[in-house]
């Protein structure tokens, strides 16, 4: 079978002032480095307990909060981890952070899934941050990810639709690759990556903050599909959009930029373990 060459990445996408993890991006989808101390990992510790307390759901995301709460951890998150993320990323604008919770349980565990889409990605690379406040590993929540599976046929990803190839998840499982990290260092991932994460069967409550990053002069959008038919509309937004409102609810009258087929290609697993060995890069 004859794989087609795989699409670079845009002008835009991370250097991480380090060759060697540039190319890892690149092929991988994801690098990990560290970026928070001790110090400022015990103060988000502490703006959880302080935010959340203890949440009875097994798996707690604020982005199913009250806006108000949305607001309060986005700013608390912000103020920690952006200038640490802007020494190691310059020119990058966070559009909004977040808490991700799960509890001690066998039922915890994530399912594969891409991060929606928020930028014209064939012009600018965004970024998905995920910094654990504990260590984590297989046993205890880390993520899990695709190797190459970023560079898959690029299409839009509109938010709240569910993962195009989870009828495909028994043959897809067997290619993620767990990512043990230490607390306080930073996944940084594509947003298309197939990626999961495993059950927190652990001894505590699994806390790490997420969140968003584009650079400074990408035009952020909300990519919605529509109700009646399988067309995506592409909404430019405004700076906070995604801290300030809910999106779902907030589109009328939002201007479109594009129109895309909701029409994602069919899976070739083949391709893709090719993508995940280097293949192209």
């Amino acid at each position: 079978m004859r794989v087609e060459p795989a699409p670079t990445l845009p002008p835009s996408a991370p250097t991480f002032g380090d060759p060697s993890a540039a190319r890892a991006f690149l092929r991988d989808g994801w690098v990990v480095t560290d970026l928070l101390d001790a110090e400022e990992v015990a103060t988000l510790a502490r703006v959880f307990d302080a935010i959340v307390g203890a949440p009875a759901e097994p798996i707690y995301s604020s982005w199913s909060q009250a806006l108000s709460v949305r607001a309060q951890t986005d700013a608390a998150i912000r103020s920690v981890t952006l200038p640490r993320l802007c020494a190691l990323l310059p020119r990058r604008e966070m559009v909004f952070a977040g808490f991700m919770a799960k509890a001690v349980s066998p039922d915890t565990a994530f399912p594969i899934h891409q991060d929606p889409t928020i930028v014209d990605e064939e012009r600018w690379t965004p970024l998905t941050f995920w910094v654990p406040l504990v260590a984590v590993e297989p046993e205890t929540g880390c993520m899990q990810g695709v190797p190459g599976s970023h560079r898959w046929r690029a299409f839009p990803r509109p938010a709240f639709r569910a993962f195009p190839y989870q009828h495909e998840d028994a043959r897809l499982r067997p290619l993620l690759r767990p990512i043990p990290m230490r607390a306080g260092q930073v996944l940084l991932a594509h947003p298309a990556l197939f990626h999961a994460s495993t059950p927190n069967l652990g001894a505590g409550r699994r806390v790490a903050c997420v969140g968003t990053l584009v650079p400074d002069d990408a035009e952020v959008r909300y990519y919605r599909r529509r109700e009646t038919e399988p067309v995506i509309d592409a909404h430019p937004v405004p700076s906070g959009f995604y801290v300030r409102v809910r999106p779902e609810d907030a589109t009328d009258g939002l201007p479109v930029a594009g129109r895309f087929p909701d029409q994602p290609p069919p899976l070739d697993l083949d391709a893709l373990v090719a993508l995940g060995a280097g293949a192209s890069v």
